[in-house]
């Protein structure tokens, strides 16, 4: 099981999912289960679109190669 976490209140940092994947991939662990966790949602409650946005792109290019179990956002409380 992985956890690819990544900051979704600071610009770009879901640029860092691929090289993670590639990681998961490079260790022979493909097929494994994949979560992938996007942080810090209470920073962009403003902007709830760019954040559906980056999920949806994530989804379409890396869910039919990657065993991904899930999307989830967090907000720190």
């Amino acid at each position: 099981l992985y956890a690819i976490v990544f900051d979704l209140s600071v610009e770009g940092d879901d640029e860092r999912v691929p090289f993670w994947l590639s990681q998961i991939d490079s260790a022979g662990a493909k097929n494994s289960p994949v979560f992938i966790v996007g942080t810090h949602l209470d920073k962009c409650l403003d902007d709830l679109t760019r954040v559906e946005k980056i999920f949806r792109a994530l989804s379409a290019r890396y869910q039919s190669s990657y065993n991904i179990q899930g999307f989830l956002s967090l907000i720190h409380i």
